[in-house]
């Protein structure tokens, strides 16, 4: 997920990359306001957001994008939103620039974070050490889908019923 600023969608759009566009129906401004309250933006960013809301919406109406996904008064993005968009796209192969990327301090100090990520289809992530790539953290989805081939089904059961035993322990 990242901020829809018109230089970075133009860049994406420059590079074949698909995305979704995910903003709020135009009507939602004094909900969007009274959200941002609450969860305790600055008064500067509620000058920056709700005071150019027309200028955004505009801006987001006007966009070019491979989908769109309007919320509607009420609506948040939920989990189940993102993997389906996520799962939307196809697979293609990895180009190690493109893929987001932690350091292994991250990972250690933001796991949880960063699972989320891969579970919404930010699929592999690119661990670096001292700045070079080092693994690829997959979701279990995705890397059966692109190494699968590599197990036989017998193999691949037993994986899953270690993971299912694994997660029931961690219960």
């Amino acid at each position: 997920m990242i901020v829809p600023d018109s230089m970075v969608l133009e860049r994406l759009r420059r590079n074949g990359i698909p995305y979704v566009l995910a903003y709020p129906e135009r009507r939602c401004k004094d909900e969007y306001k009274d959200r941002f309250i609450r969860r305790g933006n600055t008064d500067e960013f509620l000058n920056i957001f709700i005071h150019g809301w027309d200028r955004f919406m505009d801006s987001y109406e006007n966009t070019y994008c491979t989908s769109r996904l309007v919320l509607k008064s009420g609506e948040f993005l939920t989990l189940d939103m993102l993997k389906a968009i996520a799962a939307a796209f196809p697979k293609s192969n990895l180009d190690l620039n493109m893929l987001y990327s932690v350091t292994n301090e991250e990972l250690e100090t933001e796991l949880d974070r960063i699972l989320v990520m891969v579970e919404i289809g930010y699929s592999p992530i690119l661990i670096k050490t001292d700045g070079k790539p080092d693994l690829l953290l997959f979701g279990w989805d995705d890397y059966m889908e692109r190494c699968g081939a590599l197990y036989s089904k017998k193999e691949v059961e037993k994986i899953q019923e270690l993971c299912k035993n694994h997660s029931e322990v961690d219960s």
